[in-house]
Parts: structure tokens; sequence; C-alpha cells
């Protein structure tokens, strides 16, 4: 995959926060001011990895039963 597809699949999933509900992005507000690390002190990677691990729980917790 070239460096270009990456920049865009990853600039598509930070952006796909923004459209999630509003209960998603609370609880992942709410990781990141408990982390200890400033959101903008993030690397992306870090961003990602909290976002995916995050996601997994809340359709876990949240999906169809």
């Amino acid at each position: 995959m070239s460096t270009e597809q990456k920049l865009i699949e990853v600039c598509q999933e930070i952006g796909s926060i923004a459209g999630s509900n509003c209960h998603f992005t609370a609880g992942l507000a709410r990781l990141l001011d408990n982390g200890g690390q400033q959101l903008l002190d993030m690397t992306v990677r870090d961003l990602l990895s909290l976002s995916r691990e995050y996601r997994e729980t809340f359709n876990r917790v949240h999906g169809p039963s």
C-alpha cells in the first residue's frame, strides 16, 4: 500500500470519530481525559489504537445481542 493510500485511510478513520454517536464520542473523550496524555500530544498511532480498542469494547457492550 502506498504512503498516499495509508494517509487517506488514517485520515478517514480519524475523521469517522466525528460521525460517531454522542455516546461513543463521550466515552472516548473520557478515556482520553483519564489517559494522562493530552490529545494533541498523542501520536497518530496512539489515537488510532485507543479509538480502535474503545470501538471494539463499545460495540461489544452496546451492539446487537
